[in-house]
């Protein structure tokens, strides 16, 4: 029986995943790059948030979203869908504190913790119809609701890792698979394009902030989910 070292082990889970990142980026690379555009609108939104002093939530959002695109290209599916859920969490979270400051501020001395209870409160959470319908009384709050719940649902089945959703099931490899990469990635899209959805509802006023091509995609972005289209106020 061959013992590894732990050194030598290293090195042959890095070639691993070296080349399960090869495998990923020569079948999807249309999907990839997608994935990489959505975080990139994202930080584009941070950037002309500037004045919030919750923007440092907004780019700890874009370095989960890059770190479960690193993980997941990895081949490491099950912890990609870990770090997207946190995504999901600190994404709502950062609209909470935006307009909860004494929280936010109790948050940053750790004196103050976020649960999703909280953020799916009816009458006081970020996901409710009483607080979305303040931004935009036409908005489908109850289609966006449900959907960020599913999500959110879906992910967190990783997380307290039940059996059928664990990574070592059938193989003690890592090992690159496309259709699990796949599923991972339209839940992924799903969730920054949410959140982004949520950011224009929110900030309405700045959405002509972002240029033509930032309001094209931002208008994919809406009827692709079903929302209809972006409303732009041209005053």
């Amino acid at each position: 029986m061959t013992v590894l070292t732990a050194e030598k082990l290293m090195k042959l889970t890095s070639q691993d995943l070296t080349k399960n990142i090869e495998l990923h980026v020569h079948d999807c690379p249309a999907r990839i790059s997608l994935m990489i555009s959505r975080p990139n609108l994202l930080d584009y939104w941070s950037d002309i948030l500037t004045d919030l002093s919750t923007n440092i939530i907004l780019k700890e959002i874009g370095y989960d979203l890059l770190s479960s695109i690193y993980i997941s290209t990895n081949g490491m599916y099950r912890n990609a869908y870990i770090s997207l859920r946190s995504a999901v969490e600190l994404g709502i979270s950062f609209f909470y504190f935006t307009d909860h400051n004494y929280h936010f501020l109790q948050w940053k001395r750790n004196v103050f913790d976020m649960t999703w209870s909280r953020l799916v409160d009816v009458d006081k959470g970020v996901l409710s119809n009483k607080y979305l319908s303040l931004f935009n009384e036409a908005f489908n709050t109850e289609l966006f609701i449900e959907t960020v719940k599913e999500i959110y649902r879906n992910c967190s089945e990783y997380v307290h890792g039940k059996y059928e959703y664990m990574h070592s099931i059938g193989t003690q490899r890592i090992t690159y698979d496309k259709a699990k990469f796949m599923q991972w990635s339209t839940i992924f899209l799903r969730t920054v394009e949410l959140l982004l959805i949520l950011l224009s509802v929110r900030f309405t006023e700045k959405i002509n902030d972002l240029n033509q091509d930032h309001k094209e995609t931002m208008n994919e972005i809406y009827k692709n989910l079903g929302f209809g289209e972006l409303e732009i106020n041209n005053e």
